[in-house]
């Protein structure tokens, strides 16, 4: 056999036995798809694990047609507070540990990517949205972004170890319609959970110690000196969007001990007067009743059940005063803060 021939016979065998494999677990990564790349669903693939939603939800807006009405951004707290629960179609754009520098980028990448200006925007800001030192710990917005659009990343992805394992992992949990995960998504973003959590006790007692221990050392909370202007820069971008800022529900006790140390007082009446101040009104979740004194409703001191979650969208929308919600405006703030204790 000549020499030219041999070694065509052997790229073409080694193309066809190398072939076979990869081209199996491409198959297999898309129709899984833990990247939210596609947009098709099936039966191993409605429980996805939210490995990465920077990169999983920006892949979600650009394999989807963005009509929505409203935009709902903020932490991984807002996850557990379902799209589907509104009266008007809302694009969820909840990321774990969402920094106040990155909001805004976030914000504007899906009002470029929706068909329309939104109406409404909610946005959460948390009761350390404000600190300085409570940074955040992912890439820049920008690098999601340009990878979510590169020419051919939908496929080339489906190459990746890393997409086989989380396939993998969702197909298990798709299979037997459960996760003991903190979080799952199904192929419209909507969350559920089925997390035992953690001892609420203890990590209450855990808390009440450091609370201590700040106490005695002074609060690791200082107030962001451009904090006010993140939050005037992102009002300025959406000048015809009705903004609805709310403040995260948290179990009552870790309310009570953070508040009640006199060297947060003021850095919290800061916060919730600057959200008034350029937004018109805060509403606020802080507060001390059944359902934040029921630690039923937690599986941590941060994150509440989605049950939870359909009785915070509920009160958004209605927007009215409740035993849940305080709506803080210049004229009732020293009110609110009296009601808090401080």
């Amino acid at each position: 056999m000549k020499p030219h021939i041999w070694l065509i016979k052997l790229v073409i065998v080694s193309l066809i036995v190398l072939g076979i494999p990869v081209g199996g677990v491409m198959a297999y990564n898309y129709y899984i798809d833990p990247l939210w790349n596609f947009d098709h669903s099936n039966e191993y693939n409605d429980y996805q694990i939210g490995f990465n939603e920077r990169i999983q939800k920006t892949n979600w807006i650009n394999a989807h047609e963005m009509n929505f009405d409203s935009l709902m951004i903020g932490t991984s707290r807002t996850t557990y507070i379902n799209a589907s629960n509104f009266k008007e179609k809302v694009f969820h754009y909840g990321l774990s540990s969402l920094h106040i520098t990155e909001y805004l980028d976030y914000m504007q990448y899906a009002q470029r990517k929706n068909k329309k200006p939104f109406d409404t925007i909610y946005m959460e800001l948390t009761v350390r949205s404000h600190d300085l030192y409570y940074g955040s710990v992912f890439n820049d917005a920008e690098s999601f972004f340009n990878q979510s659009e590169r020419p051919f990343y939908p496929i080339t992805s489906l190459f990746s170890k890393e997409t086989y394992d989380q396939a993998k992992n969702n197909y298990e949990i798709s299979k037997e319609n459960y996760s003991g995960g903190p979080r799952t998504y199904n192929r419209d973003l909507e969350v559920s959970t089925s997390y035992p959590g953690k001892d609420i006790d203890e990590r209450i007692e855990f808390f009440k110690k450091q609370m201590a221990e700040r106490m005695e050392n002074g609060p690791d909370w200082v107030y962001d000196p451009n904090y006010r202007g993140y939050l005037e820069e992102i009002k300025a971008a959406f000048p015809n969007a009705n903004f609805i800022v709310f403040t995260d529900l948290m179990p009552a006790e870790r309310l009570q001990m953070t508040l009640e140390n006199p060297q947060i007082q003021p850095i919290y009446k800061q916060y919730i007067a600057d959200i008034v101040d350029i937004f018109g009104a805060a509403y606020s979740f802080h507060a001390y009743n059944d359902v934040t004194r029921n630690h039923a409703n937690f599986f941590d001191l941060y994150h509440f059940y989605p049950p939870i979650g359909d009785l915070v969208a509920k009160e958004l929308q209605r927007r009215k005063p409740s035993d849940l919600l305080y709506i803080v405006t210049e004229d009732n703030m020293d009110e609110y803060f009296k009601q808090l204790g401080i």
